[in-house]
């Protein structure tokens, strides 16, 4: 049996924090669980946005594809982006972060978030998925703050 790219974490989050101290090291800040949008706005949440993904390394040749996947409640995919999951020789630990501006809401409910793994010329597999509930506030959006 050949070894595997083994997925160690992967969260969406608002923030990633990469050390440069020499210990290289990542920190997620606000894991997203879910939020809340006021009922009179529409189309995307303005925050910014992160998916997330650790592996550990499997020191192969093999060339890796990641897709990640943003889904409605209804199941139908509302954005997604293919990248190279680039192998370093030297490091046990490789990491891939996804920056997104706006989190696009397709109606109430729960939104997931998809990793899929793709090794060489193989089809992608669903490695791992992370449920972002949405829920509609019933307070107003505040009025525009007069200068």
């Amino acid at each position: 049996m050949s070894a595997e790219l083994k997925l160690l974490l992967f969260a969406p989050c608002e923030k990633v924090i990469i050390g440069n101290e020499g210990d290289n090291t990542a920190s997620l800040i606000s894991i997203l669980q879910g939020f809340e949008i006021a009922k009179d706005e529409s189309g995307t949440a303005p925050i910014s946005w992160h998916g997330f993904s650790l592996w550990e390394n499997d020191f192969s040749n093999h060339a890796y594809r990641t897709r990640f996947e943003l889904l409605a409640p209804t199941g139908d995919l509302i954005f997604h982006i293919e990248l190279p999951l680039a192998l370093e020789h030297g490091k046990r630990f490789l990491r891939q972060v996804v920056k997104a501006q706006g989190f696009p809401v397709k109606g109430w409910g729960v939104h997931t978030v998809k990793l899929f793994l793709k090794t060489d010329d193989g089809d992608f597999v669903e490695r791992a998925s992370f449920p972002i509930p949405i829920t509609k506030s019933d307070a107003p959006l505040a009025p525009p703050t007069q200068s």
